[in-house]
């Protein structure tokens, strides 16, 4: 049986952010407040790969800043997949409290990241 999810993200667990740069094999820095350009944002800087600026997360209220000058400092394919794969590690820890598993992730053409989700010791 299949079944479609959408969500909107909100970056908001450190844990998950640490464990998402990890995964990704990028660096971050806690409580730190960065000047961008012409601005500022205080959070979580997590340093994407090619990004002139770190990106920023309140965790309070799961906002991301950042400033990438419309793609010039930063290719926002980055982000996407930060989030994404912050999404796929929220949802592996809650799968396996659960006795679920990701048993296989793809994404398709459009760049959506399709899961297979199944009971831990399942077939897939």
């Amino acid at each position: 049986m299949s079944h479609i999810v959408k969500a909107q993200t909100e970056i908001t667990d450190l844990r998950i952010i640490k464990l998402t740069c990890g995964r990704l094999g990028i660096g971050y820095t806690e409580r730190i407040t960065v000047e961008f350009y012409d601005s500022r944002a205080t959070g979580t800087a997590v340093y994407l790969k090619n990004w002139r600026y770190p990106i920023v997360i309140d965790q309070q209220t799961g906002q991301v800043s950042y400033d990438n000058f419309g793609g010039s400092w930063g290719n926002i394919r980055k982000l996407e997949e930060f989030k994404q794969t912050y999404v796929e590690v929220a949802l592996e820890e809650l799968l396996s409290l659960s006795g679920y598993h990701i048993a296989e992730a793809t994404t398709n053409a459009r760049g959506e990241r399709i899961l297979q989700i199944v009971e831990i010791g399942g077939v897939a």
